[in-house]
């Protein structure tokens, strides 16, 4: 088990497809590093304020780690 612990740390897991703001803590919490977000930005109509949502939503979900 250690052997597997050790190899999901070391490496980077990035979350992809279908992801909401509201996906994102737990997204993080399951062991994520990143997401990848497409959809919600491209169907956005402010797309600059929902980047900016999206962005304080991973960095608060990265500090409450």
């Amino acid at each position: 088990m250690q052997l597997v612990d050790n190899f999901i740390k070391s490496r980077q897991i990035v979350a992809i497809g279908g992801i909401g703001q509201n996906d994102i803590e737990p997204i993080i919490k399951a062991g994520a590093n990143g997401i990848a977000v497409i959809s919600a930005i491209a169907r956005s109509k402010e797309i600059e304020q929902t980047c900016k949502s999206f962005r304080s939503r991973f960095d608060l979900a990265l500090k409450s780690e």
